[in-house]
């Protein structure tokens, strides 16, 4: 055990002890140097035969939280190991948690549950939406710190938190606190995802508002009201939903509980109305029927015109170009959790990345980042891992979303920065696609992503550079010519232009391979970049100015570009390219 006074790793000297748990304290230290404080929390190794276990759970621990950066989550700066003990060096957070707060002054207001609520969803959102998805599992008061100011929250102690294995049905061990803890996470199939989250964060609300420990036998939740009937009625409902043991039953992501709790009052202004009318009750029970019928059909109206309200502030901030990037994404963010089934904001969000570079200057290529591709694929995961925007957006909106799934398989295959991971990126927009169509589907669009992705998949396997990679060339070979094929008799000018693309770049890549295929000569590869050439020009002429624009881009040199001699030149020097690949192999 540190002492107080001692000096650690020549720089923390410990200052006072803060907190103890079962198998840890937490002491109070200042860095010397920097003459800042920290938090340090000492892990003893108790017992050689789970001292392993103890040492990857901390590491699994530290390492998920150095990853991360939220203003409600704090900051690992250090991890020193000593002979007795693990030593994390975090942020130290002043105030005291919120088991203290309870314990000291009784049931909290519920404007003050309400505030912390909402940066708890916040915080659990930001979790729930990493490419690898976090699962706290163990919200209570104890494990939220209070900052002096009295406003300010900060989520503590991950050391029951998980990343989630989406494949895996039987990933989670019973781990929680009991009553606070949500049913799913008990039992030999035990399996938690975001929805477990909000469970337990429904039994943290209820336990502030009411003072009542859930924790405690019979491991009951009564509704707030009957514990104090001064209480929300709408924050009632609220808890209600959160904790209802079928995880189907709650909101599905903390961003649907988010809306709800910055609405409480609403809702609770409805309740209020409801019980008064029912005073009404002695001018006839068939005018009461009517009466409330009357009313719920405005309640309906007014919550559906408030969304739509809503929707169209979210749609106005996230395509105002004097506001800063990183604000129009969130707004965009914003709609979608609002209303997942809006195809208007997941194709704002992608013209939006295609427009403007990471700074929110106009882009001068159009090129997507790691960051930018990271966010699209976090749709498809956005929320409880039953329920995802995409999902809604498709049952929703099927046109719009296949549509979404087709532009930005296609935008990320011409168009992202990292060359190696670029089919496998878009084939996961083309499966997504696909799977929506269904194998049975053969209309135009559904064959041009089928190609795409059989050409990806035959470069997938040429990289893995197996004994058949004749056999994979031969299937790229086909492929590129069913393409040509599909591309002659294709109506969108834009998807040609696309196609043809592709087959020079296979062409002009792969020709040394190519030749090696029993069955395909040098002539063959000369033929379909002529035939090719021709298809260019033909669509050239009957072309808009756009698409004009792209195959000026795409198939002119730059001394001629815009000129029936640029794209002459183009074609003749990736022939002379083709032909010199082919003597020197």
């Amino acid at each position: 055990m540190l002492q107080i006074g001692q000096l650690v790793d020549n720089k923390y000297r410990i200052l006072d002890v803060v907190g103890r748990g079962g198998m840890s304290v937490v002491y109070l230290a200042r860095n010397e140097r920097a003459n800042k404080n920290w938090a340090i929390k000492e892990v003893r190794k108790i017992g050689e035969e789970n001292l392993e276990v103890k040492k990857n759970s901390l590491i699994a621990e530290t390492e998920m939280l150095k990853n991360l950066s939220h203003p409600n989550l704090p900051t690992i700066v250090d991890v020193i190991e000593t002979n007795d003990t693990f030593l994390v060096v975090m942020d130290y957070i002043e105030g005291n948690d919120l088991g203290k707060v309870l314990g000291e002054f009784g049931a909290q207001p519920q404007k003050k549950v309400v505030e912390w609520g909402l940066q708890l969803c916040d915080v659990l959102e930001y979790l729930h939406t990493r490419p690898k998805p976090i699962i706290y599992r163990d919200l209570k008061p104890a494990n939220i710190m209070l900052k002096p100011n009295g406003k300010d929250i900060m989520l503590i102690d991950f050391g029951t938190a998980r990343e989630v294995k989406i494949a895996d049905a039987n990933d989670t061990i019973s781990l929680g606190t009991r009553g606070y803890a949500a049913p799913e996470q008990f039992g030999a199939n035990a399996k938690t995802d975001a929805r477990t989250d909000i469970y337990c964060l429904g039994a943290t609300m209820y336990h502030l508002v009411t003072n009542h420990n859930p924790a405690t036998e019979p491991y009951v939740m009564a509704p707030i009201r009957e514990r104090n009937p001064s209480l929300s009625a709408g924050l009632e409902q609220i808890i209600l939903k959160c904790t209802q043991n079928d995880p189907d039953k709650r909101y599905q992501s903390c961003a649907e509980l988010m809306y709800a709790l910055e609405h409480y009052e609403t809702i609770d202004d409805e309740y209020k109305k409801k019980q008064q009318r029912k005073l009404g009750v002695f001018i006839g029970s068939v005018l009461m029927i009517f009466v409330s019928l009357g009313v719920a059909l405005f309640g309906h109206l007014s919550a559906q015109s408030k969304r739509a309200e809503d929707i169209d502030t979210y749609l106005a901030a996230a395509k105002n170009e004097s506001a800063s990037r990183a604000e129009r994404v969130q707004a965009y963010h914003s709609g979608i959790a609002l209303e997942p089934g809006d195809r208007r904001f997941y194709e704002g969000l992608l013209e939006l990345y295609r427009n403007t570079d990471n700074n929110g200057a106009p882009s001068t290529n159009g090129a997507l980042s790691l960051e930018e591709v990271t966010d699209l694929d976090s749709l498809g995961m956005t929320g409880a891992n039953k329920i995802k925007p995409l999902e809604a957006f498709m049952q929703r909106d099927k046109e719009g979303y296949e549509e979404f799934c087709k532009e930005t398989g296609t935008y990320i295959w011409y168009n992202y920065d990292s060359a190696i991971n670029r089919e496998n990126k878009a084939s996961e927009w083309f499966d997504r696609f696909l799977k929506s169509r269904g194998e049975d589907d053969d209309g135009e669009d559904t064959q041009f992503v089928r190609l795409y992705s059989r050409i990806a998949d035959c470069r997938r396997k040429q990289s893995a550079r197996k004994t058949d990679n004749k056999k994979k060339y031969k299937e790229l070979w086909d492929n590129i010519n069913e393409l040509y094929t599909y591309c002659e008799t294709c109506k969108d000018d834009e998807t040609v232009a696309l196609g043809c693309r592709e087959i020079v770049k296979e062409l002009e890549g792969q020709c040394a391979f190519f030749v090696d295929v029993d069955g395909v000569s040098d002539s063959d590869l000369y033929a379909l970049l002529d035939k090719t050439q021709q298809l260019v020009e033909a669509t050239y002429k009957r072309a808009d100015n756009s698409i004009r624009k792209y195959m000026d881009e795409q198939f002119s040199e730059i001394d001629f570009k815009g000129d029936e001699s640029g794209r002459s030149e183009f074609f003749r020097k990736t022939k002379l390219r083709i032909e010199r690949d082919l003597k020197g192999r």
